[in-house]
This record gives structure tokens, sequence and C-alpha cells, in this order.
């Protein structure tokens, strides 16, 4: 009787360990195809959000090229990313305070008071590409 017991467990042995190594697998890839969705719909989401405001940069910065004056910015459909992301010393730069008046001494760095705030706004544009963490460096 005892042998006739060791002999069926043997038997029983592989049959019991494939249902486990079955039922293990079957709970696994139950899992896997519930959250691989989820994961994937993160990653995407992050690539959307970066390539989102890749364009911003991109498109701000073809406006700075191609505009000359503040006037113009704030006529593009850009100006509120512009107005909403500056810092307070770049809005300095961008609406100054005060009336400037320029005296020149003969020596110009050729820049206009248009030219200063648009560099206020291309300080902004940089400083985001870095915050954003667009940029090798």
């Amino acid at each position: 009787m005892e042998t006739e017991l060791i002999q069926v467990s043997k038997e029983l042995s592989p049959i019991i360990v494939a249902g486990i190594a079955a039922v293990t697998g079957l709970i696994s890839g139950a899992i896997g195809s519930l959250i691989a969705p989820w994961v994937q719909h993160a990653i995407e989401s992050k690539r959307k959000a970066i390539e989102y405001r890749e364009n911003l940069i991109k498109d701000t910065r073809i406006l700075l090229d191609r505009v000359n004056t503040i006037a113009e910015i704030r006529r593009s459909s850009m100006w509120g990313f512009i107005s909403d992301n500056l810092n307070e010393s770049e809005e300095r730069i961008v609406f100054p305070r005060a009336i400037t008046i320029e005296i020149s001494d003969g020596v110009s760095d050729d820049l206009s008071q248009d030219d200063h705030r648009k560099e206020g706004i291309s300080n902004m544009v940089s400083r985001l590409e870095r915050e954003w963490e667009l940029t090798e460096t």
C-alpha cells in the first residue's frame, strides 16, 4: 500500500508542478496585460508633453526672429505663453517702468529698445528650455 502511494505521488508530481507553473503564468500574464496599457499611456503622455514644450520653444524663437517690435509680439498668438512665463527680471526688461532716453557718445551696441525687450523674451525661452530639461546641458 505504501509503495503504491509513493508510485502515485511520483506520477502526480510532474502534473502538479505543471499545473502550478500554468496557474502562475496565467496570473502573471493577466497582471501584465492590465498594467502594460497604463505604463504605455504614461510614457506616451510624457512624450507628448515634451513634444508640446519643444514646439512652444521653437515657435517662440521663430517669432522673435521674424518680428521687429514688441507690439508685433503682443499681437501674436504666442503672447499668452510669453507673458505667463516671464519671471520678474525678464518682466523688467520686457516692460521697463522708466522712460529711457538714449544719449549717444558715438559708441553704440546697435540694439534698439525693442531689441533689448526681445532679448528679455529670449532669456525666458532659454531659461524654460533648461528648466524643462530640453537641452543637453
